[in-house]
């Protein structure tokens, strides 16, 4: 895994503050820490592996297809087909870990959940990038830590087994933050879509009280059921 993270993804240098770069890594998987500016390989991206970042400080930019992107820490990033990857850039406060897995082990890891998030998975796809609170940055690192743990012993029969049930805990984490964050825009949207119905609502009561004396009219006119109409209105009584 050493060998594809240097041709294909980091520059294979001491890091910007001439430190070496702390990895480990056998050949299913391997975790490298970047540090500083001008670490990533210029160009596009392989994506041959599963590869993911976890953005610890610093802001990193990155090139998807025709769009550049800004990521601040703390966040994730999944980098997923059909995305174009290209021209990685980090600033100079910039500390991040990144996640170079066989995609045979990674698909074999969120197996247990596929069927969960299937509904969910295109919507990622497009924006495969996860802002992260204090508390979820603490617990990915937890589970990014035991996976380098794994890692780093010399003897274990079941190193394999370790490695995979400790990448799909990462997965479901990382998972349970972005259904988190999906429920919250949707509330989000509901509630702004009923701080634009009231006003519509009052108006056409005002100008079509004469005329129109059943809620369904009402709802058919705002485009939502007669039985939502009335519960809103009750509570705004």
């Amino acid at each position: 895994m050493k060998e594809y993270a240097f041709t294909k993804w980091l520059i294979p240098t001491l890091q910007t503050d001439g430190t070496e770069r702390d990895m480990v890594y056998n050949e299913q998987m391997g975790i490298f820490t970047v540090r500083g500016e001008n670490q990533f390989q210029k160009g596009s991206i392989d994506t041959q592996h599963t590869v993911s970042l976890l953005v610890l400080k610093g802001e990193i930019s990155i090139q998807t297809n025709d769009k550049r992107t800004v990521i601040p820490a703390p966040s994730y990033i999944e980098f997923i087909e059909p995305h174009q990857w290209s021209d990685l850039k980090t600033d100079r406060d910039f500390e991040g870990c990144l996640l170079i897995t066989r995609k045979e082990i990674f698909l074999q890891a969120a197996e247990c959940i596929r069927s969960k998030i299937a509904a969910y998975v295109y919507r990622h796809v497009l924006e495969p990038f996860i802002p992260l609170e204090k508390q979820d940055l603490l617990r990915i690192q937890s589970h990014v830590d035991m996976l380098r743990h794994t890692l780093q012993q010399k003897e274990n029969h079941f190193l394999l087994e370790m490695l995979e049930n400790t990448l799909r805990s990462l997965i479901l984490e990382v998972w349970n933050i972005i259904l988190r964050m999906y429920k919250q825009e949707n509330e989000f949207e509901h509630s702004f879509r009923w701080k634009d119905t009231l006003p519509r609502f009052l108006y056409l009561m005002h100008t079509n009280c004469r005329y129109h004396h059943t809620v369904k009219w009402y709802a058919d006119q705002l485009y939502v059921s007669p039985d939502a109409l009335s519960a809103k209105l009750k509570k705004q009584a």
